[in-house]
């Protein structure tokens, strides 16, 4: 295919303010969404075995994700949660693997000093890499829902306007008049949003009177630097705390809505977001394309100007004039009625995605009343199963309303803790294939579930097709060939290099992943007496890979993940999560009960009664909060896990609560793990240990932060390569026995987890790498190729493209009802088209960072709280206002390097001893 030229307007690259070449990069580091993503990319929502999709935002981990800023192409229409109006994320400096190539006219010293750091990568054993490195968490972020999806919360991602200022005044008037005490109108001072009292009728008033207040803002504004610019006094000041101010205002207001939508769902709530989300996606248009806002940045970044601004003033003034470039600022006439029809449109698809798969996820249910049917559940899966039935069924249901663990009856889900131990220990084959068919197929045109209004199919696959034909014609307004290269252009890898390390690492690991299935296939024909022997004339199926690779894995190292349960209760767990806090940042975390005097004197507001709510003090003085939201509850809670801004730090005076001199952040962690059942505690897998430690290393860097512009505090101006550093690198301290010590103590009679057990537990932490590794290149390779080379006004069809990446990565033939696409929200729903492949690379700077302690001596107290002190200080208190890399060179004391990163996984050495 033959290139384009890159527009005037949209140079690949340009040079930093600091003179280091710079990627744009759009997707928004404002109160993203992360969302978990189990075994690297894959969501919660989704199989850790075989092919079920990525699914519902996660993080990336993920599914998800994110939930997680989209791209720019299309995210001023995704609008996919909270706050993220204005907010844009910037490339500078960029560290890049040695098959990444920057691209750009110019060579810097920072691309310079990137492409050394690279040639020492390709001599530490660059094949070794290739063939095992990416599993884990290969291509998302862990724990990115992240798939960050349509529960994130980024709100806008600016792209400019399909209508005057007047149509927009116009526009925001003619919706319902807002009540004074409407609770979406609480004021920009106040902390702690009111989710408790918003309802759904509360929803279109609300946001549309903070559209109207926004409107006018953003006219006074323009009015403003207009006049500032023809007199050439416009200062940074002017511009940046009023974007700032009605960015909060509006964000705040329409993230606590998207929030709720998210873990408090209700046809009444997801009618009045369908209702609003448009208008929201038009004044994020307006603002996108506003032509003095890009004079302002522009201006700001002019010789003679630049100079006067601190160095996160420079990075957030750098982000802001990139981003209008990108977001379609030079577009004109039709061009811009068309690409923001089709932006709008967008959002729509992608919140009928989300919505089409939450509902088909909730509306399975499997009930099962004999014995044999439920043989070799463990007992806690039996005991959410029968309170299923109970809560599900209870009421319509007599036998369900006395459904007990050991007589049953049982109801099973789609959602995570009920399918994923039926895949892993049902000896019942055909109710695995059951579930496993029924998982594959959620929202595809398999579905009988129906639209009320329109009485269409729930199918994600025409919905797909048209964001994909969409997302094309975007990119080519904007000059490019296809939507890769528009996602790509603010990104580290070029396609080329993209392809190359998919293929690269495609090669390395598709003999070992064969040997493994091979293995695999010799040993569940093997003749034993605990569970049904496979037949030795079939081949395994993907239904069958969970069942027999959870049971070679308890063969070869002597445990099961069931044996690990009691000891991770969840009230214990945060216990010990609390006091390694403690012991690395110095910090102390009290739960704030709903009868403390500050619970109320804050204005504390929950949306459920298990939610929980923590208060971080340092020296006694508060300096951040944060809630907790752990368990699943499948009927109106988003699947995966994610953690979002309630609040960013910011020093704006209009933003700061009376009588302080900064606003406190304040975070949400979101989890999906089993509840209590009975008189017993939440018990955890320990996946869900492992989770739990990621979304709150994403939030102790939106909470400790230290910077105090507010556009740039925290997560905010992240690159997007290096946000899931904090999360990876507290994931570590899950394999650290001093942490587990604390926390992983029986709930019954408060034993530590035996050392035998323990070690078992290490050394199967590596199991399956390259077939895990295959799985996340599939969605990579199938990601790109449909952004890339696919046509989607040809007569070939996704399932064709899924098909040929199938014949290439999968060791198992894809089944032909295999429709994963219809789930993959990453891409379709999320801020991760294009971009799948591109979220290893922090998982070498978290492994380098958790090598500093390690070299300091994890059995050191004092030295570990040294560097624990400095980490907080560095990669947790600087925010988006210092690059990544700069950040990184700080703590460390050096670049990066891979060398831990080897070493944690495995390669290259003996395999770890019992």
């Amino acid at each position: 295919m033959t290139k384009r030229p890159t527009p005037a307007h949209l140079p690949q690259k340009e040079k930093s303010m600091s003179g280091a070449s710079i990627s744009p990069d759009l997707i928004s580091s404002r109160n993203r969404h992360y969302e978990l993503t189990n075994n690297a990319g894959a969501s919660d929502d989704e199989p850790i075995y075989g092919r079920g999709g990525a699914s519902v935002d996660n993080d990336l981990n993920t599914t998800g994700t994110t939930y997680s800023g989209a791209d720019y192409d299309d995210t001023a229409s995704t609008i996919e949660g909270a706050a993220n109006l204005f907010g844009r994320r910037t490339s500078s400096s960029s560290w890049l693997p040695g098959w990444v190539v920057q691209r750009g006219p110019s060579s810097t010293a920072g691309s310079s000093t990137a492409k050394n750091f690279f040639r020492g990568l390709e001599q530490q054993s660059r094949v070794r890499l290739c063939a095992y490195a990416v599993f884990g968490f290969c291509f998302a972020c862990f724990g990115f829902s992240f798939i960050f999806p349509a529960s994130s919360t980024a709100l806008f991602q600016r792209f400019g306007a399909p209508f005057s200022t007047s149509q927009t005044t116009a526009k925001t008037n003619k919706m319902p008049e807002a009540k004074k005490d409407n609770p979406l109108l609480f004021p920009a001072s106040q902390l702690f949003p009111p989710f408790a009292t918003v309802k759904a009728d509360d929803v279109v008033p609300g946001i549309a009177e903070q559209l109207r207040i926004a409107t006018v803002a953003l006219e006074a504004l323009e009015a403003s630097i207009t006049e500032a610019l023809t007199a050439n006094t416009l200062t940074y000041e002017k511009v940046a705390l009023e974007v700032e101010r009605f960015d909060d205002e509006l964000s705040r207001a329409w993230g606590t809505v998207k929030h709720l939508k998210s873990v408090a769902d209700s046809p009444e709530l997801r009618q009045a977001v369908d209702d609003m989300q448009p208008k929201v996606i038009e004044f994020g248009l307006r603002m996108g394309q506003s032509e003095p806002l890009f004079k302002a940045w522009d201006y700001l970044a002019q010789p003679g100007q630049l100079e006067k601004l601190t160095p996160s003033q420079k990075r957030i003034v750098e982000s802001e004039r990139l981003a209008a470039k990108l977001s379609g600022v030079g577009l004109t006439g039709e061009k811009k009625e068309t690409y923001n029809k089709n932006a709008k449109r967008m959002g729509d698809l992608k919140t009928k995605f989300t919505n089409n798969l939450q509902d088909a996820t909730k509306a399975f249910s499997l009930k099962l009343t004999t014995k044999a049917e439920v043989a070799g559940l463990p007992a806690s899966a039996l005991s959410l199963a029968a309170q299923t039935a109970k809560s599900k069924f209870g009421e319509s249901d007599a036998a369900c309303k006395e459904a007990t663990p050991e007589n049953g009856p049982w109801v099973f889900t789609l959602d995570m803790p009920s399918y994923l131990p039926v895949m892993q220990h049902a000896h019942d084959r055909a109710l695995r294939q059951k579930m496993y068919q029924a998982h594959l197929k959620r929202a595809s045109e398999f579905t009988e579930l129906k639209d009320e209004k329109t009485n269409e199919l729930k199918d994600n696959t025409p919905l797909i097709q048209e964001i994909l034909k969409l997302r094309l014609e975007n990119a080519q307004l904007l000059g490019y060939t296809n939507y890769a290269e528009t996602s790509l252009a603010k990104k580290m890898a070029t396609l080329d290099s993209a392809n190359k390390l998919i293929e690269d690492l495609r090669a390395s690991s598709m003999q070992p992943a064969l040997k493994e299935l091979e293995d695999l296939e010799k040993f569940a024909k093997k003749e034993q007496s605990e569970y049904p022997a496979f037949p030795a004339s079939e081949k395994l199926m993907q239904w069958d890979v969970p069942f027999y690779a959870e049971r070679m894995k308890e063969a070869e190292f002597s445990f099961k993940e069931e044996d690990l349960k009691p000891y991770f209760s969840l009230p214990k767990v945060l216990v010990g999560l609390f006091q390694l806090a403690k012991k690395l940042f110095d910090i102390d975390i009290v739960e704030l009960a709903s009868t403390d005097a500050a619970f109320g004197s804050l204005g504390v507001s929950i949306w459920h009664p298990d939610v929980k709510v923590f208060e971080i003090k340092r020296e006694g003085k508060a300096v951040s909060y944060f809630f907790l939201d752990p368990y699943s509850r499948p009927e109106t809670k988003k699947g995966g896990a994610w953690m979002d801004e309630v609040a960013g730090r910011t020093a704006n005076p209009s933003l700061v609560p009376s009588g302080n001199n900064v606003r406190l952040p304040i975070a949400h962690m979101v989890c999906n793990q089993s509840p209590p059942i009975g008189d017993e505690p939440s018990l955890m897998t320990f996946r869900e240990v492992e989770t739990l430690f990621h979304e709150f290393g994403h939030a102790l860097q939106h909470m400790l932060t230290k910077e105090s512009e507010g556009l740039a505090a925290g997560i905010r101006k992240v690159e997007w390569d290096a946000v899931e550093q904090p999360s990876q690198f507290m994931e570590n301290f899950c394999y650290d026995r001093s942490t587990i010590d604390k926390m992983a103590l029986h709930y019954k009679s408060g034993e530590k987890i035996p050392d035998d057990l323990w070690k078992k537990v290490v050394a199967a932490k590596n199991f399956r790498a390259a077939s895990m590794m295959l799985r996340q290149l599939h969605f990579s390779h199938v990601d790109l190729e449909l952004h890339s080379n696919y046509d989607p006004n040809s007569g070939k069809s996704i399932w064709d493209v899924d098909l040929e990446t199938s014949k290439k990565f999968d060791v198992l033939p894809l089944l032909p009802y295999d429709r994963f696409l219809c789930s993959f929200a990453h891409i379709f729903a999320g801020g991760y088209a294009a971009g799948y492949f591109s979220y290893k690379w922090a998982e070498v700077l978290s492994a380098d960072c958790f090598a500093a302690f390690e070299e300091a001596g994890l059995n050191d107290e004092e030295k570990v709280k040294s560097v624990g002190r400095k980490f907080a200080d560095t990669i947790l208190g600087l925010g988006g206002g210092v690059a990544p890399l700069e950040v990184f060179k700080l703590f460390r004391g050096r670049e990066p390097t891979v060398d831990a990163l080897l070493r944690h996984n495995g390669l290259g050495g003996e395999k770890p001893k019992l």
